[in-house]
């Protein structure tokens, strides 16, 4: 799942995935802004055939906030 998340937010981010922190996050990489998280949040949903519940996606700012939604929503 990571390493499916990190492709998604290197795209997204048009950086290399290389590029990326450990756990990229809105405070890490500069051209995370709200348009970026937009996108990211429907790449991601399109990438793992699911739906963020919208109260809560402007609080998935990191690799590991979205991985810990995407758990919950797996259960």
């Amino acid at each position: 799942m990571t390493d499916r998340l990190r492709r998604v937010m290197a795209n997204i981010l048009n950086i290399p995935e290389s590029a990326l922190p450990e756990n990229p996050s809105i405070s890490t990489v500069a051209n995370w802004d709200s348009l970026a998280q937009l996108r990211l949040v429907m790449a991601i949903e399109e990438e793992f055939k699911i739906r963020f519940p919208s109260d809560s996606i402007m609080e998935m700012t990191s690799l590991s906030a979205f991985k810990t939604a995407l758990e919950k929503l797996s259960q």
